[in-house]
């Protein structure tokens, strides 16, 4: 749906209405503009679908958020245009524009899924799945796309077969129209015969090209399906790696903490066997000067009993 089909300006300014409210302020307008006389523009209005909230959550994202949008675009086309090298043999900068256009995506879907989230919509995964799928089907038509650009999306679209079949096919078809073209390079151009009467086989039998085209379209896409998920193996691979040395890491951190904690422990401990083997020495000093001491008191004693008696 464009600007024109939404009733100008007037109507456009319904798609930003969140979609419980719709229906109330398209009726009102529908009734203001039959006021003013303009009953072709209420007929217009009065037709105009009221959209899901995902359509809804784009039409806000065009509008708030233009830039996420042409992001999106620019994507799609990058992913077209190494789809359409694949074709003609050269797949090296495929991977990296399907992980470009993923990535742009998933980052127009997330801002479109906080508009949601503000209006206390659902915001999960079915919502971004839909979303994601509108995305998608605006980068292969434009129709959607003029939708998209002027934030006037009235329902949730599918890009079926998106990436390998859409790009593909378009990019196949435009090969094989190339390759059909009168005076294309290395094409020579037979007399066309007489033709009699075409049977139904006739009509229902597919250009070569466009079959040689379409094989090879399914032959790249195949073989940029089995990278992609051979990257994304190895990505979660990689991960997995990550974690555990990160637990490795961390086990060793806290068994060199534990064993500066058990040296520090063994010093204060030797620290304090040090000091108490001090204090048995000092004990045993003191305790031979005593014993020393007891025996000089008795022998002394033994002196005064011996001369008592002696002066007795």
């Amino acid at each position: 749906m464009t600007t024109a089909d939404a009733g100008g300006d007037t109507g456009r300014d319904l798609f930003a209405v969140v979609p419980d409210g719709f229906t109330a302020a398209r009726n009102a307008l529908v009734a203001h503009l039959r006021t003013s006389g303009d009953k072709a523009g209420a007929a217009v209005v009065a037709k105009l679908r009221r959209p899901p909230v995902t359509a809804w959550a784009l039409n806000m994202l065009a509008r708030e958020r233009p830039e996420v949008v042409d992001a999106v675009f620019g994507a799609g086309a990058s992913l077209r245009a190494a789809t359409e090298e694949a074709l003609a043999g050269d797949a090296s900068a495929l991977r990296t524009a399907q992980v470009d256009e993923r990535r742009a995506v998933d980052a127009a879907t997330t801002a479109a899924a906080g508009f949601l989230t503000e209006a206390g919509l659902g915001a999960g995964d079915g919502p971004r799945q839909r979303m994601a799928g509108t995305l998608r089907a605006a980068m292969v038509d434009e129709t959607v796309a003029a939708a998209l650009r002027e934030g006037v999306l009235d329902d949730d679209r599918d890009a079926a077969g998106f990436g390998l079949d859409a790009f593909s096919a378009a990019s196949a078809g435009t090969a094989a129209r190339r390759r059909a073209a009168p005076g294309a390079a290395g094409t020579k151009r037979s007399p066309r015969p007489t033709e009699g009467p075409r049977s139904d086989d006739d009509h229902a039998a597919p250009p070569a090209d466009e079959s040689a085209a379409d094989a090879a379209a399914a032959r790249v896409g195949a073989a940029a399906e089995r990278r992609a998920a051979e990257a994304d193996e190895a990505e979660r691979r990689a991960a997995r790696l990550k974690k555990a040395a990160d637990e490795a890491e961390l086990a060793a951190r806290s068994a060199r903490d534990r064993a500066t904690a058990a040296r520090a422990e063994a010093a204060v401990a030797a620290a304090r066997a040090e000091e108490a083997a001090a204090e048995a020495g000092a004990a045993t000093a003191a305790a031979a000067t005593a014993r020393s001491t007891a025996d000089g008191a008795a022998a002394h004693a033994d002196e005064i009993r011996k001369a008592a008696t002696s002066a007795g």
